[in-house]
């Protein structure tokens, strides 16, 4: 499934905006007032985000997890308060992105042509083109087609305001020959040292297997007929790179005495008789030529980004003063930027809890 079609499939699970929210934790100062009128738990602008509407976003996700096998978070616990923050950040993300589509106009327009052959592509791509399905998907979640055709607009919305500020890539291979003189560490490939073996369960038929390799025989061919380690055998009786301590000592041990290509002698370990052969690469620097291409894409790619990105920053600045929300409700923002604080530092615990004793 491509990366497009998964985006547009999350509006099954209600929540479309998620990769922006991090860029919204700049919103936790919204007003708080609390008289915002019954049954609204947010304004965005002019506009209200009902309690009703709220509860429905978080009914229809719960369901569509419990659809899907997935048990939903228990009522009260803290996943369940995450997930009711992020649902409402995503109701007020769409109506923010829904007013900043008609400043744009045209270019930014989602016509119920476009709606439809994106919810044929979800059809085709996630329920094998069969209709019926996708139906019974959205009864089962308790999904009306109105609001799940609102929700695929929302998802194109955000697609045509972010292609329209992102603009055209102007990198050229001349942008793209000076990054590379500027950041040669980027582009230099470490040594490596790929390992393959044939193991088998005795002595004689390793001595056997090594005269077939000198006599001319492919090493991943033999690996295929006759190593024990069925795993590696699939794969020519390749192990991938040598890490150290990876494997055991007298295997490592003879590991680390082959040249280039070499063939080991046989080399018994607790697991069998293995026949060694290692290839080795060299540190080097990769070529402009060989990375040019996409080192190009990749600059032109960042260079739109930035632009996204420089707009979405823009856009936070100017609705910071234009969102209030009920002060029974917890800042959904700040409670996602209180959570990013708290997995970052848990990483960093655990890195450190985890990094090697010098």
């Amino acid at each position: 499934m491509s990366p497009h079609r998964s985006a547009a499939l999350a509006f099954l699970a209600v929540v479309l905006i998620g990769g922006v929210i991090g860029l919204m934790a700049g919103l936790g100062a919204f007003d708080r007032s609390g008289e915002l009128g019954d049954g609204v738990v947010a304004k965005v602008g002019e506009t209200a985000i009902t309690r009703e509407s709220y509860d429905g976003a978080i009914a229809q996700y719960r369901a569509q997890l419990e659809s899907s096998g997935e048990d939903a978070p228990a009522e009260g616990s803290d996943e369940d308060k995450m997930l009711r923050s992020r649902l409402l950040q995503d109701l007020i993300l769409r109506e923010v992105y829904r007013v900043e589509a008609l400043e744009c106009g045209k270019p930014c327009l989602i016509t119920e042509k476009k709606i439809d052959a994106e919810i044929d592509m979800i059809i085709e791509q996630n329920f094998e083109g069969q209709k019926a399905a996708f139906e019974r998907f959205l009864s089962t979640t308790g999904l009306a087609e109105k609001d799940a055709r609102d929700q695929v607009a929302a998802f194109l919305r955000l697609g045509a305001l972010q292609k329209f500020h992102g603009g055209k890539a102007t990198r050229t291979l001349a942008d793209a020959r000076e990054y590379y003189a500027a950041n040669p560490a980027e582009f230099l490939q470490p040594a490596a040292l790929n390992v393959s073996h044939i193991l088998v369960e005795n002595e004689a038929a390793a001595i056997a297997a090594r005269a077939r390799l000198v006599a001319g025989e492919d090493f991943g061919a033999l690996a295929k007929e006759l190593s024990t380690d069925t795993g590696s055998a699939q794969q020519a009786g390749r192990l991938g790179a040598f890490q150290e301590g990876q494997f055991v000592p007298a295997f490592e041990a003879a590991v680390k005495e082959l040249e280039d290509g070499e063939l080991s002698e046989p080399v018994m370990t607790q697991f069998g008789w293995h026949l060694i052969t290692a290839e080795r690469t060299p540190e080097r620097t990769l070529p402009f030529s060989d990375v040019r291409r996409s080192l190009l894409e990749n600059l032109r790619q960042q260079e739109v980004a930035d632009r996204v990105e420089s707009w979405q920053s823009a856009v936070l600045e100017k609705w910071k003063a234009m969102i209030s929300y009920d002060a029974s409700i917890d800042d959904p923002f700040v409670v996602a930027e209180r959570a990013a604080a708290e997995a970052e530092a848990e990483a960093e615990r655990a890195q450190t809890t985890t990094a090697p004793t010098p």
